[in-house]
């Protein structure tokens, strides 16, 4: 009734080297996490065709200062990648099942041609209430954040248009790394 089951010994091989090879991580270890926020104003009787961008200039990093405050080099820090965000109203909660996705993108201020994004949120249910979280993306961001100053672009494409306007608060944090 039982049957025996016949591995050859190169398909185990194969196996396992492939779990041991997906299993191991970076080496890279974290330094520290930066925590920023900024706010913007979402006006109301936006249209739900376009996507609305909003430049917010002149975001402080706290690189630098964070560097000093961890006792860090910059030659230590290898790469900056995002880690978290949320999007919550200013002064009380607001449901923001009325977008359907949003982007949030560093630019460089020394050279605006370097832009990454950030976070992103691209499937919002249309039941979703409350505060929104974002996923971070994987972009390399060492380049434009380890400028003093950067900008940050805000890009929302919506379910429906909104009567008032909203005020928005953005905080996010990023994460640095050495080897």
């Amino acid at each position: 009734m039982y049957m025996k089951l016949k591995i050859p010994g190169k398909i185990l091989i194969f196996f396992i080297t492939a779990i041991s090879f997906f299993s191991c991580g970076s080496d890279r270890q974290e330094l520290f996490i930066v925590d920023n926020e900024i706010e913007f104003i979402l006006p109301g009787a936006l249209n739900t065709i376009e996507t609305h961008v909003f430049i917010i200039r002149n975001v402080p990093s706290f690189y630098k200062t964070s560097l000093t405050a961890n006792g860090a080099s910059e030659e230590q820090v290898v790469s900056i990648t995002a880690t978290r965000a949320r999007l919550m109203g200013s002064f009380g909660p607001v449901d923001y099942d009325f977008i359907a996705e949003i982007s949030v993108r560093a630019i460089s201020k020394t050279d605006p041609g370097l832009n990454r994004e950030m976070y992103f949120q691209d499937r919002i249910p249309f039941n979703h209430s409350g505060d929104l979280e974002l996923f971070s993306s994987i972009s390399e961001l060492r380049e434009i954040l380890s400028d003093e100053i950067f900008d940050m672009e805000v890009r929302i494409r919506l379910r429906q248009s909104t009567p008032l306007q909203i005020q928005n608060k953005l905080i996010f944090s990023y994460a640095v790394f050495d080897e």
